[in-house]
């Protein structure tokens, strides 16, 4: 397939209900799409594959960068804006309107699960897990 001009993608940020958003389907647009407002650190990004024809891309640095806890995904956290994207064989695409529903939907319910790995997606509140975790402290000194 031919290669699109501008992509439209799901953007998920920190603490943010998931958008719709137009990026163009270069890579340094995409790399600064990942940067999270970062500068210099904008030249890494990363493709992780949910299912087919859709994978998230986001900042392969972001942990070290000490980029903000975003979401789950399985036994990790991600961290700084991560997009749901399409895919079409080698290029990025837009995302399928039906796709575009369930990931938006998901991430707002909390999880997020993809046909070729079984993946979670929780928001990551840091509120909550601080105060349960003093609270589970707090009762075992007890």
């Amino acid at each position: 397939m031919c290669k699109e001009k501008e992509i439209t993608v799901l953007k998920v940020s920190p603490h943010k209900k998931p958008e719709v958003v137009t990026l163009k389907n270069e890579l340094s647009a995409l790399q600064e799409a990942v940067s999270s407002g970062v500068k210099d650190y904008h030249h890494l990004i990363q493709l992780v594959g949910v299912e087919e024809g859709v994978d998230l891309l986001l900042n392969d640095e972001g942990k070290l960068i000490g980029f903000e806890p975003n979401r789950r995904f399985g036994q990790d956290v991600l961290v700084g804006d991560f997009y749901v994207v399409g895919t079409d064989g080698e290029n990025l695409a837009s995302l399928p309107q039906d796709k575009m529903e369930k990931y938006a939907a998901l991430s707002r319910a909390g999880q997020m699960r993809g046909a070729r790995q079984r993946a979670q997606l929780p928001l990551f509140l840091p509120g909550r897990v601080s105060r349960r975790g003093a609270a589970a402290r707090h009762r075992r000194q007890d």
